[in-house]
């Protein structure tokens, strides 16, 4: 005979032992049975979560993510679900991560019903810090508070966690939901918030964002996802703008990758850039429209604004003195005189270093080199802390029983 709510409640209440717990409702019914219990009512009608306290990690999850995914069951209270993920008993959890994942994703659902997708933030996040030993571990979590930042145009939300806590590694004992594509959809998603971001401050975070698109770019897997192809879309037009040219692809990306890329236009705009502008602005224009429904033309547009600069940077390798006119012409721009208004502004800028003379003779020089003792204690100390969380990474890579199997075969 299936136990009753009223069976299960009693035993959250008088419980000493978590792990007990959980077994003892896991395996109380079959898993329809089960779910169908812990979503209904006490015999006397009433909530039980007037009863189990949010801040009861294991009995909360379990009554709640099963509430959340049967269409018939009373609704919990937002208030509720705030609380019991801001009180989260990571040990607890951790026991019960399936649930966890439930409710994960029943916090993103129950925000599309409330029609405020912003709701699900704080609950969301509060389960990225709290769920797993580090908030740079990645688990199902992450991903749906990506996509509720992105619901919510709330990218800010997102910063300390995308800048502060890279994702280090995973844990497929602690997540064993966590699917390919689950990464694939959080490091691209993590790239484009950073990206937005860097849209009103400055593009400060760009490099950050190019280092999620390529994490998501590189990520193992069978076969090319279409996200991966996206995300190496948005790559190739922020380190055109950035650096003015591409950096190669790393070693273990999978092959087939660079095949579908050198299909798209993309490819053609970045192999024209930043020596060929005519060529550049004609793939701009002849393509504007697929630029702009893959949400990519604002990037294009400042890859464009930049190219002038990073075809003046690239004459300098080559020559040593050059007249305006001949750069206009060169790098394709209307007059000496606006060529004079863009090297200057890249001299105040540090970004060139020349001298412009009475005649409009624009000589180019060496840049002096001056790094500060402060500069190079910085330095070290940088270069210490990455070695450190590397020696952390190499630890936990060592403990892989996955990984060392591979290596043994």
């Amino acid at each position: 005979e299936p136990p009753t709510l009223d069976n299960i409640v009693a035993l959250i209440e008088s419980s000493t032992n978590a792990a007990d717990l959980h077994y003892q409702i896991s395996s109380c019914a079959q898993r329809d049975v089960r779910e169908a219990i812990l979503a209904s009512t006490l015999s006397t009608g009433a909530d039980p979560l007037t009863i189990v306290p949010p801040h009861h990690t294991l009995g909360a999850l379990w009554i709640v993510s099963a509430r959340l995914h049967i269409p018939s069951a009373p609704p919990v209270p937002p208030d509720y679900i705030g609380a019991l993920c801001a009180s989260l008993n990571r040990e607890h959890a951790q026991l019960a991560h399936e649930r966890v994942s439930m409710l994960t994703s029943g916090i993103s659902s129950l925000s599309l019903q409330l029609d405020n997708p912003a709701w699900a933030l704080m609950p969301l996040r509060d389960l990225v810090y709290r769920f797993p030993p580090s908030p740079s571990c990645i688990t199902t979590v992450h991903p749906f508070y990506m996509m509720a930042v992105h619901r919510s145009k709330s990218y800010s939300h997102a910063r300390g966690l995308l800048l502060d806590h890279p994702i280090e590694y995973l844990d497929t004992t602690l997540c064993p939901e966590l699917s390919h594509t689950d990464c694939l959809n959080y490091f691209y998603l993590a790239g484009i918030a950073l990206t937005l971001l860097s849209m009103s401050h400055r593009k400060q975070y760009l490099q950050q964002a190019l280092a999620y698109f390529e994490a998501c770019i590189t990520y193992p897997g069978t076969a090319v996802s279409a996200v991966q192809l996206e995300a190496l879309k948005k790559m190739t037009l922020i380190e055109l703008f950035m650096y003015g040219k591409t950096t190669p692809l790393p070693k273990y990306t999978h092959p087939q990758l660079l095949k579908l890329f050198k299909g798209t236009p993309y490819y053609h705009f970045s192999a024209g850039y930043p020596g060929a502008p005519h060529l550049c602005r004609e793939i701009a224009e002849k393509e504007h429209q697929m630029f702009n429904e893959d949400k990519n033309a604002s990037l294009v547009e400042l890859a464009l604004d930049a190219l002038p600069k990073w075809a003046l940077q690239r004459l300098t390798h080559t020559y040593v003195t050059f007249s305006l006119e001949d750069i206009a012409e060169a790098i394709q721009l209307p007059d000496g005189e606006v060529v004079r208004e863009m090297v200057l502004e890249m001299i105040a800028a540090g970004e060139v270093h020349a001298v412009i003379s009475g005649d409009g003779t624009v000589s180019f020089t060496d840049a002096l080199t001056q790094v500060s003792r402060q500069q190079v204690d910085a330095m070290l100390l940088r270069a210490q802390r990455q070695s450190d969380a590397l020696a952390v990474i190499d630890a936990r890579i060592g403990r892989s029983r996955e990984f060392l199997t591979k290596v043994r075969a």
